[in-house]
């Protein structure tokens, strides 16, 4: 199984996420033991990024 991406804003406080619902799916992929990374993307960044994808 591939490693699972998790997409979150960073606030201005290090190790912080702008906005609390990326915390669901975190402690559910914590939860369950399942492998992540957390890809930072700043705000004014993400609609060019995800088209990207």
């Amino acid at each position: 199984m591939s490693q699972v991406i998790l997409y979150d804003i960073p606030s201005k406080e290090p190790k912080t996420c702008w906005s609390l619902n990326p915390w669901k799916p975190r402690l559910i992929l914590n939860y369950k033991g399942i492998d992540y990374k957390t890809e930072w993307v700043e705000y004014p960044d993400l609609a060019p990024y995800f088209k990207s994808l």
